[in-house]
């Protein structure tokens, strides 16, 4: 499809411009399609075990809580609903480590959702920039 096509059907359909057609630079590009930046709250939802595990990882939790995340199959969309009586018929019994570890996710799902929204603005002032084109 033409650039030329591109831009046109855009234009109809009031899409937001690619990445690419706002000059992000191609790396940067990557990040976000593969999700390793600006992860989203949609997208936490779609985590599996080992990217929570990972996730949680990254946030410094230790492996014996991450392998009770994984024996516990919690996924992504099982996050925001975690609570201390989860944790607790997980296995966790360390009040301490309760609090850290809900703590910890409830940095990760506040950080997915600050980069979500910079990601609506800048796409939303581009949309709003192309309607007056209309």
């Amino acid at each position: 499809m033409s650039d030329q096509t591109k831009k046109r059907r855009r234009e109809a359909t009031i899409e937001a411009p690619s990445l690419e057609e706002i000059g992000v630079p191609f790396a940067r590009r990557q990040r976000l399609d593969d999700g390793s930046e600006g992860r989203s709250v949609k997208s936490v939802e779609n985590w599996s075990t080992d990217q929570v595990a990972e996730r949680l990882r990254d946030h410094g939790v230790g492996d014996d809580i991450l392998q009770l995340f994984r024996e516990n199959k919690i996924a992504g969309r099982h996050l925001a609903g975690l609570s201390k009586g989860d944790l607790t018929d997980m296995g966790v019994r360390a009040v301490g480590t309760q609090k850290d570890v809900l703590e910890t996710v409830k940095t990760i799902l506040s950080q997915c959702r600050k980069k979500e929204l910079e990601k609506v603005k800048i796409i939303g002032s581009l949309s709003n920039c192309n309607l007056g084109r209309l």
